[in-house]
């Protein structure tokens, strides 16, 4: 007996669901976590306060926290954070949301609930946040109702967000944000075992043979367009394809993901398609 407990005890730890959540963002290298405060997230607010490697950033508005999250993903190219009360708190964080799903922006956003026990028959901040931004379009909305369900849900919200640059989103009830969550010490939650989504590199003979089918085709046609979307933003292409647009004198358009890919003052860059641009 004491053989087996001792092996459980070094396999296992139990700690609050606020802190397991709080060490596994820090894992994906999360450093400042924006949003607003409120009673339904006020154990996951204590528990980022008190961890040593994260920044709470506390948003007059929800609005705000969410697009600043987005801002900083961006500008650091790592995942975001944002939390957020019940209720109306987590409603104004879904324009940036909706935002960061858009720009394929890596983003995780939480929300409080009430107890488990209150939910669905309350009239205070009662919200089915999770159907919301669901219908919004983010690529993961659930809500965690049970303690066991909490790292699975996690574990798959991290790796969607991750692998396909998407935002995701966990409603949490402030009684489940408190509860102990039995976790096994080598719980591998960490980016670099999230196998991304990626194309393979095509070898010197078919990049040869793309420039050629490309140069002969610009030869016969007087009209050609380079057309990129947020993948050439992501993987950086922006000189390549800026040398290529010089040397075939051809514009460059993007799709809404893929602004920025080139420079909007560079002279064959003709902006974005559709209603956000001016193509």
């Amino acid at each position: 007996n004491n053989a087996t407990s001792t092996t459980t005890s070094s396999v296992l730890q139990s700690l609050p669901a606020a802190e397991l959540i709080c060490q596994l963002l820090s894992n994906y290298n999360i450093t400042h976590i924006f949003g607003g405060h409120g009673g339904a997230i006020v154990p996951l607010v204590d528990a980022i306060e008190s961890h040593p490697n994260l920044t709470f950033v506390l948003n007059r508005c929800e609005v705000n926290a969410s697009q600043a999250a987005m801002a900083y993903a961006k500008l650091h190219n790592r995942l975001g954070c944002c939390i957020a009360t019940s209720g109306p708190g987590a409603a104004h964080l879904l324009s940036g949301l909706v935002d960061a799903d858009q720009d394929r922006v890596p983003m995780i956003c939480i929300t409080g609930l009430k107890d488990v026990g209150s939910v669905r028959h309350a009239d205070f901040q009662d919200v089915d946040q999770a159907s919301i931004f669901r219908m919004a379009g983010l690529a993961i909305s659930e809500t965690v109702s049970h303690i066991s369900q909490l790292i699975p849900l996690l574990r798959n919200a991290l790796y969607t967000a991750i692998s396909n640059n998407r935002c995701v989103h966990l409603a949490i009830p402030v009684d489940i944000q408190g509860q102990l969550v039995t976790v096994p010490k080598l719980l591998n939650f960490r980016p670099e075992n999230v196998s991304r989504k990626v194309l393979e590199r095509a070898g010197e003979e078919e990049i040869g043979g793309l420039a050629t089918a490309i140069l002969k085709e610009r030869m016969k046609s007087q009209h050609m367009v380079i057309f990129c979307g947020w993948r050439a933003a992501a993987e950086g292409l922006g000189n390549a394809i800026e040398d290529m647009a010089e040397f075939l004198d051809v514009p460059v358009i993007t799709s809404f993901d893929g602004k920025g890919v080139v420079g909007e003052g560079n002279g064959f860059s003709f902006g974005v398609a559709g209603i956000y641009g001016f193509v």
